[in-house]
């Protein structure tokens, strides 16, 4: 008899108490958190920059991607060597790509020209979410995370973190306390939407010994179905809304490897992709790898001494490919 309990109590019990953590996670979605609070700060705040910028009878130039495009474009420079209004609007990776796309339409509208340059993590096929990932969407990107299959999501939902479990149940019942525990602040993006905070005068010797570790990444050739159709949809969604649409690729860490004939395979299917789409591309992903004294604490984000050279070829590809005058 006890073993019959027994064999029939343990499954129960656990699908019980699976149940129970599924509540718990759907009982604090949308619930604002700690650790994510300074990625929804900085959508927050570009789109009031972006509602802020008029441009009166010419359009307004916008860069989009996640955090290379916020660590990795000089807005302000560009805006004064090319006359245009310039919006960095990079947010961050740890949202995905939808999010981005759907965030920028916004407060994109017509006559404007946008350059986007997503970081290769999105290229690939999706991997399951990370901590961080999944932390975001369960406090600010509800519906996506309600859009993703069920098997993903009951898998997203086993792996929720307890802590993370507990801070957004007390956050549901008590209120935040509006206390932020990321590593970056809204509070250092200036007012074309740059990050300041990465001035390679200030760098800490943290982030350099950090740099100084980071292995080159063997990418696959497996692309992303579901990025390259989001791609396309928002490239119709411009055509349709008079927007020019450009593509380019993120700043990234060089190593040899990368143009080694194995290698270049994946950069190279990448560019590819984006003109089999009928996107026009500004450079190649080879263009914008720098060396590790360019980089600022990860392989996407440059120090200000990076950026100042990714501003100039972006510069140099902007005029000859988007506002030439010849």
């Amino acid at each position: 008899m006890r073993i019959k309990v027994f064999f029939w109590g343990v499954p129960i019990g656990l699908c019980l108490s699976a149940l129970v953590w599924f509540f718990l996670v759907n009982l604090q979605l949308g619930v604002p958190s700690a650790s994510s609070q300074w990625v929804d700060d900085v959508v927050q705040k570009k789109h009031a920059l972006a509602q802020q910028v008029h441009s009166e009878g010419k359009g307004r130039l916008f860069f989009v991607g996640g955090s290379n495009v916020l660590f990795g474009i000089h807005a302000g420079e560009i805006e004064n060597e090319l006359g245009v209004e310039t919006i960095n609007y990079g947010l961050s990776a740890v949202m995905t790509s939808r999010k981005i796309f759907a965030e920028a339409k916004k407060s994109l509208r017509e006559g404007d020209t946008v350059v986007t340059a997503m970081e290769y993590s999105y290229y690939r096929k999706p991997k399951r979410l990370g901590e961080v990932e999944l932390d975001y969407m369960m406090a600010h990107d509800v519906e996506g995370f309600q859009a993703m299959p069920l098997r993903e999501r009951l898998e997203a939902m086993l792996s929720v973190n307890l802590v993370r479990l507990i801070d957004g149940l007390w956050s549901k019942v008590w209120g935040s306390d509006g206390k932020q525990s990321g590593l970056y602040q809204a509070t250092s993006i200036d007012a074309h939407g740059d990050e300041t905070s990465n001035d390679i005068t200030r760098m800490p010797e943290a982030f350099k010994v950090l740099i100084s570790h980071i292995s080159p990444i063997h990418y696959t050739t497996q692309a992303s179905e579901e990025y390259w159709l989001q791609c396309k949809d928002f490239m119709e969604w411009c055509k349709s809304h008079h927007i020019r649409l450009f593509a380019s690729f993120p700043s990234f860490l060089y190593f040899d490897e990368y143009t080694s004939p194995q290698g270049r395979v994946f950069f190279e299917q990448s560019l590819a992709l984006y003109q089999s789409l009928g996107i026009q591309v500004l450079g190649d992903p080879f263009m914008f790898m720098y060396p590790k004294e360019d980089m600022y604490d990860t392989r996407y984000h440059l120090n200000s001494e990076g950026r100042e050279k990714r501003t100039k070829q972006m510069i140099e590809l902007l005029k000859r490919k988007v506002f030439s005058t010849t």
